[in-house]
């Protein structure tokens, strides 16, 4: 079986996580995953630690991230191509400019207009948030398969058409089998593919009470004081491909491996590139730099 882990929090999810990129690329590694997409929250922080892991190891990286909209909606961002790591390069550095230091805001209409060759994985949350048809949040208790988030799975349709896909995540919480069912139904009419999209905050669950740790410390609690902060289980964890087959239908496991031959960008492709419109046609960075020295050196010194 091949398979690609596809949200993954590393230690840059500030106070998120309990591992680092490289503990879960190796630990991907170990589990003979064809993948692994670090998805931090509105940041590409660990990406090239990550990246050097991958490098060493032999395995695919997929560089992505986790937005939470402001209408409540959770989805997570990957750049298949170098363009899609700018779009999303320049989308992060939005959402983060507009809200104070350590949050961030960011809306549809920013997906609409900004991410034009990104691919975008929702992550429906039944019952938790209600998504309307404008991009402000509104909290509340309203069954999460009404009339808005219909409304919603069709813009974001409209909007990716082949780029879009449902994420299905499952942690052995209860009801899963009643929502998976009700994310069929979401899914279904716009023939938007589901794919298995295990959360994961963790390389290892020993790492789960230092994890509790770092949840408690986020809320600023104790750990016995989180309630239903904390996670109820230890499964947000890299799990074994006999794991993943006893969670996820064959067709949602293999639609990770669509997602990964989609992605084709490697950090490797970044190099610093002088802007040329600074540069005249007859001459080329370094003669250019030298003539300024020279003509800003006779200036000061006569």
């Amino acid at each position: 079986m091949t398979f690609t882990q596809l949200h993954s929090l590393s230690h840059y999810s500030f106070l998120k996580s309990a591992s680092s990129p490289e503990e879960l690329v190796a630990q991907a590694y170990e589990l003979h995953y064809q993948a692994i997409a670090i998805t931090d929250e509105c940041s590409l922080a660990g990406i090239v630690k990550a990246h050097m892991c991958a490098k060493t190891l032999g395995i695919q990286l997929l560089v992505g991230s986790q937005i939470r909209l402001s209408n409540g909606a959770l989805l997570i961002v990957l750049a298949p191509n170098k363009t899609a790591y700018s779009e999303l390069s320049w989308f992060i550095t939005l959402a983060r400019r507009r809200a104070p230091k350590g949050e961030y805001q960011a809306h549809f209409d920013d997906l609409r207009f900004r991410l034009k060759h990104c691919l975008i994985i929702w992550l429906v949350q039944f019952g938790e948030y209600h998504i309307t048809e404008d991009t402000r949040s509104i909290p509340f208790t309203d069954d999460f398969s009404g009339t808005f988030t219909k409304t919603f799975a069709k813009q974001l349709h409209q909007t990716f058409k082949q780029r879009l896909w449902v994420g299905i995540n499952h942690q052995w919480h209860g009801h899963e089998q009643q929502n998976f069912a009700r994310w069929q139904g979401l899914a279904q009419p716009y023939s938007i593919p589901l794919v298995a999209c295990n959360h994961i905050a963790m390389h290892d669950k020993q790492h789960k009470t230092l994890h509790d740790t770092l949840t408690a410390i986020h809320h600023n609690t104790t750990v016995m004081n989180l309630g239903q902060k904390i996670d109820s289980n230890a499964e947000a964890y890299l799990k074994s491909p006999e794991q993943l087959k006893a969670l996820y239908p064959e067709e949602l496991l293999h639609q990770t491996e669509v997602i990964s031959q989609l992605c084709h960008f490697s950090m490797d492709e970044l190099l610093y590139q002088y802007p040329q419109e600074l540069v005249p046609k007859d001459t080329n960075p370094t003669a250019y730099l030298t003539q300024l020295v020279q003509t800003g050196a006779a200036k000061r010194w006569p």
